[in-house]
C-alpha cells in the first residue's frame, strides 16, 4: 500500500527514467567512469560517467555503456556527450582510493564513498574515519586526479591505466 507520494515542481526533472507511463528513480550507482580530456592549455579536464545497476543488468537496452558526462546543475540530456577525443582513466568503485590534486597546490585523498549527480561532485572519506562526510568535491577542473591500489600493509601504488569494461568484456 502507497501511503506517501511526491509530485516534482513544474518543468522540474528528476533523474530516473519513464517506465509504464511514470517516473522511477535510478538504483545505486554501481561505479562512476572517469574520463579526461586537455584543454587549450593542455591541462586535463576530467567528466564522469555514472553508472547504475539497471544497465548493467539490462543488456538489452543498454548493448554499449553509457557515454553521458554529468554537468553540474543540468538535466541529463544536456550532459557532455564522451566521444573518441576523450581518454578513460579509470573506474571509480566504492572504497576506491584517490587523490585529488586542486589548482592551488591543495591534496586532498580518501576512499571514494559516492557521486553526486546534481554537483557532478564526488565524496571521499578519509581512511581512518569511514562514517565522516566531507563536502563534495568537483573533479572537473583538477590538476590531477589519480587512483591507487592500496595493500595490506598500507603501501599506495597508483594504477597507471585501466581497460573500460562492459558486460564482462573491454570496450573502447
Amino acid at each position: 500500500m502507497v501511503r506517501k507520494g511526491f509530485l516534482a515542481p513544474k518543468g522540474k526533472t528528476r533523474s530516473g527514467f519513464e517506465l509504464n507511463g511514470g517516473h522511477v528513480d535510478n538504483a545505486d550507482m554501481v561505479r562512476v567512469d572517469v574520463f579526461a580530456r586537455p584543454d587549450k592549455k593542455g591541462r586535463d579536464i576530467f567528466y564522469l560517467v555514472p553508472i547504475y545497476r539497471r544497465q548493467v543488468m539490462d543488456r538489452k537496452r543498454w548493448p554499449q555503456p553509457p557515454n553521458r558526462a554529468m554537468v553540474a546543475h543540468k538535466p541529463e540530456a544536456d550532459w557532455t556527450v564522451i566521444d573518441d577525443t576523450f581518454t578513460f582513466r579509470f573506474s571509480l568503485y566504492p572504497d576506491s582510493y584517490v587523490e585529488l590534486v586542486q589548482r592551488d597546490g591543495a591534496v586532498t585523498e580518501g576512499y571514494y564513498r559516492s557521486c553526486d549527480r546534481d554537483t557532478a561532485g564526488i565524496i571521499l572519506s578519509p581512511h581512518n574515519d569511514r562514517l565522516s562526510r566531507p563536502p563534495k568535491r568537483g573533479v572537473k577542473t583538477l590538476l590531477s586526479f589519480c587512483k591507487f591500489q592500496v595493500d595490506r600493509l598500507g603501501a599506495k601504488h597508483e594504477i597507471e591505466s585501466e581497460i573500460r569494461t562492459w558486460h564482462g568484456a573491454a570496450c573502447t
